[in-house]
């Protein structure tokens, strides 16, 4: 994400947060929690298989009606460094009460994190169509297909015209369904989120302005899907996604809002050469050291992430060590009128940050490294939707 697509969801941010700032002031509610769904009946109950991943799980998963929402994201990274980034949505994530409202962004990010290109495509009243049964996308002349190994993707507006294939290397993965629930005493609402291409290869050709642009690189892909308010549900995270050496690893460490316990918890995979060798988040461990405050938004920031996976046999250490930021955004300073009254009135100060840095993967046995591997130019993300904690 970056400054111009945060100021485009704005007004719906400062909105939703505002409901529920108007929510809490007037409810009793009995706060509840949130959980992973694993278990035996969860599998059944969503037709799953605790071993495999199959076709229609990339397809259409809601019905696009009011209360859902749901989009297919795609990322090259160039050899330059450089990266774009393709996402087709049913409607904007953050506005769930409305119908069916599909479109298409694209954005390009130089080497440096600036964004170079930010386009937004909406197609004429029903000119899309979207496949229950795989990943088959149509959102006017744009469109997506692909079986979880091989996607091909079409762009055609403005003066953008491309044709890139993606190419899985490691398999699909979910955590366990890739359902998380959230439960209170006013229902049950679910976030759900599947790598289709955890890592992958690229390639393709894309013109822009008649200036054409060879495309060949790394790929990664996911589809997400849900029906309930991402701000309501979650307060803060930090999700990174690496490619060290041989290993590829995608991380996060998310804590949800008070309304389901304030309680943090992992997400992680990792893979070596194409093979999965850890993914189970009950053996996970996340470690934010070197706290500061950012000047800019006064979020506590961790200078250096360490998450251990360790399962009793095998022992992984994954270690993020910011060295800039590459995007800060306090979100009211993008905000303009009536947005930034209603945000300083009901007290918003939602936050983004972009680090780049250094990532190192370590395996250990009986505590002693016996492999390791870098890569100095990472990039994750710090989403911080609530408040600071108060200074003691």
């Amino acid at each position: 994400m970056n400054s111009a697509q945060i100021k485009r969801i704005l007004p719906l941010i400062i909105f939703a947060f505002s409901a529920l700032s108007l929510f809490s002031a007037c409810s009793t509610s009995v706060k509840n929690g949130w959980a992973r769904a694993g278990g035996e009946k969860d599998y059944q109950r969503m037709g799953l298989s605790r071993t495999g991943i199959d076709i229609w799980e990339d397809g259409l998963r809601t019905d696009g009606g009011e209360g859902t929402f749901e989009w297919w994201y795609f990322d090259a990274k160039l050899g330059d460094g450089s990266t774009i980034v393709v996402v087709f949505y049913t409607k904007n994530m953050l506005d769930i009460s409305t119908p069916m409202a599909p479109f298409v962004s694209v954005s390009m990010t130089d080497p440096d994190g600036k964004t170079t290109l930010n386009r937004y495509y909406y197609p004429e009243k029903n000119d899309y169509q979207f496949s229950k049964k795989r990943c088959d996308v149509r959102i006017g002349k744009n469109m997506v297909s692909g079986d979880l190994h091989q996607y091909s993707l079409h762009l055609d507006f403005d003066d953008i015209l491309a044709d890139i294939n993606f190419q899985g290397t490691t398999p699909a993965w979910r955590p366990e369904t890739g359902h998380s629930y959230f439960v209170d005493d006013s229902g049950e609402t679910f976030f759900a989120w599947l790598p289709s291409i955890p890592q992958g290869t690229v390639n393709g050709t894309m013109s822009i302005g008649g200036k054409l642009l060879e495309i060949e690189g790394s790929a990664y892909h996911d589809h997400n899907w849900g029906n309930g308010s991402m701000v309501k549900q979650m307060h803060d995270w930090y999700w990174g996604r690496a490619e060290v050496g041989p290993y590829t690893v995608i991380t996060a460490w998310i804590t949800t809002t008070e309304e389901y316990g304030g309680k943090p918890g992992p997400v992680f995979f990792l893979s070596r050469d194409g093979k999965i060798l850890a993914e189970d988040s009950k053996y996970v461990t996340c470690e934010l050291k070197d706290i500061y405050v950012d000047q800019n938004t006064g979020k506590p920031v961790a200078k250096t992430i360490i998450y251990n996976y360790d399962d009793g046999t095998d022992h992984y250490r994954v270690t993020f060590y910011r060295e800039r930021d590459i995007e800060n955004v306090n979100f009211l300073d993008l905000a303009t009128g009536l947005d930034y009254i209603v945000g300083k009135l009901v007290g918003f100060d939602g936050a983004y940050i972009r680090f780049s840095g250094r990532v190192t993967i370590d395996r250990l046995v009986a505590n002693q490294v016996v492999d390791s591997a870098a890569e100095e130019s990472a990039v994750w993300e710090l989403m911080y939707f609530g408040h600071a904690p108060e200074k003691e």
